[in-house]
């Protein structure tokens, strides 16, 4: 079955690669028992521009950039981003994140 046994290769970039997610995300697939069919690779390439990451045949990214040309943005990932003192609510302190790492998919997949 193609659709069961279909690839998906992903490009990771600096900020997804430094925090780590090639050694926690990428545990289930490329055939073990939780996912037999399921068949990815990864790359962390360096020095790609984000209109050469199609070209490279990525199905999907993990990358730093909001929009990135021939792919769609399905998810984000939140950073910390400091802290913000109210002292009109409790707690005082409050933690502030924002978007830093984008999931893209290809859009013609």
């Amino acid at each position: 079955n193609a659709a069961r046994d279909a690839s998906v290769r992903i490009h990771v970039g600096n900020l997804a690669a430094m925090s780590g997610v090639t050694r926690y995300s990428f545990r289930r697939g490329n055939g073990d028992a939780a996912a037999p069919h399921f068949k990815y690779e990864y790359s962390k390439e360096e020095g790609l521009l984000d209109d050469e990451l199609a070209q490279k045949g990525f199905t999907h990214l993990l990358s730093e950039s909001e929009s990135v040309p021939g792919y769609v943005k399905v998810s984000a990932a939140q950073a910390f981003d400091g802290y913000q003192l109210d002292l009109k609510r409790l707690p005082f302190i409050h933690v502030r994140t924002r978007d830093a790492v984008y999931v893209h998919r290809l859009l013609h997949e």
